[in-house]
């Protein structure tokens, strides 16, 4: 079963990267796009990419540790939740007011708490697996 969550999670996360590649092949080539917005396009990318790929090493590892399904399902949907939820907050350039900060807040929330559980728990089932 956790196979089969790892694989729809990397598959939503592959959908998610693809539209982000062309949401910057798009702001690139466009001549109207102000380069605020290329930026903030290029940002959410390269954030995207700087921290899912770490993430899901660690998922597969927990896959490979057999750690119980439900644990491992919650960890994939904050995985999920994290990189979109932070990819919509610098797509709609919330960076211009404080009070609208909250995705890019929240979205690395999620992600920092899913890289940080995930590494626990590697941590615990290698020492219970000795």
């Amino acid at each position: 079963m956790k196979q089969i969550i790892f694989s729809i999670t990397l598959l939503i996360l592959t959908f998610e990267f693809i539209f982000l590649s062309v949401n910057v092949i798009k702001k690139r080539v466009s001549r109207s796009v102000t380069e605020e917005l290329k930026n903030q396009a290029i940002r959410a990318h390269g954030n995207f990419i700087e921290y899912t790929p770490f993430t899901l090493i660690l998922l597969l590892i927990l896959v490979l540790q057999n750690l119980p399904t439900i644990i491992f399902l919650i960890l994939c949907i904050l995985l999920i939740l994290g990189r979109s939820i932070h990819a919509y907050g610098l797509l709609k350039l919330e960076t211009q007011s404080p009070k609208k900060f909250w995705g890019r807040v929240l979205g690395m929330g999620l992600t920092f708490t899913t890289i940080i559980l995930a590494s626990l728990l590697i941590f615990m089932m290698s020492i219970l697996l000795q």
